[in-house]
C-alpha cells in the first residue's frame, strides 16, 4: 500500500534527521498522500528504519483511543436523534415514488406487503408514511 521507493523519495521522509518521533500533521498529511490510516503509515515508516518501536507503539494506542472517543461520540449522537422511519423513507425513495407506490394499492394493482417491500419499511409504518405524503398533513391541517 506504501511503496518503499516512493515514501522514501519524498523530501520529508528522506532529510527526515529524528529517527524516532514524527509531528502529527506530517504523518497525517503523508498518510492521506498514500490512500493509508496514519497507523499503517507509521508501520512503514518503522519498516525502513524511519522511526521506533517504541514511538510507533505509541502512537498506535494514540489512534485507538481517538478511535474509541469517535466511536462513543456518534454512538451519543445517534441516541440524541431520533428520525422517525417515515421521513427516512422518503429521504431514500423520494415523494413521487412513494406516492406512486401507494396510488397502485388504492388502485388495487400491489398488495399492503408489496408497497411495504417496495418502499423497505415496515407495515406498522405504512400509516405515517401515507399519512405525511398527504399536502394536508405538511400544512399543519390548515387547507
Amino acid at each position: 500500500m506504501v511503496p518503499t521507493d516512493w515514501l522514501q523519495s519524498i523530501p520529508i521522509v528522506r532529510n527526515h534527521k529524528d529517527k524516532s518521533e514524527w509531528a502529527d500533521e506530517k504523518v497525517y498529511d503523508l498518510a492521506v498522500r498514500f490512500g493509508v490510516s496514519r497507523e499503517v503509515l507509521l508501520r512503514r515508516l518503522l519498516a525502513i528504519g524511519k522511526t521506533t518501536e517504541y514511538f510507533y507503539k505509541q502512537k498506535r494506542e494514540q489512534y485507538k483511543a481517538e478511535y474509541r472517543i469517535k466511536v462513543n461520540l456518534e454512538k451519543e449522537e445517534k441516541k440524541s436523534i431520533h428520525v422517525p422511519q417515515h421521513y427516512k423513507v422518503l429521504n431514500q425513495t423520494g415523494r413521487k415514488f412513494a406516492r406512486l407506490v401507494f396510488e397502485g394499492y388504492h388502485q388495487n394493482k400491489i398488495g399492503l406487503l408489496n408497497v411495504s417491500e417496495y418502499l423497505g419499511i415496515k407495515l406498522k409504518h405504512l400509516p405515517k408514511l401515507e399519512q405525511s405524503l398527504n399536502p394536508s398533513y405538511l400544512l399543519g391541517d390548515k387547507i
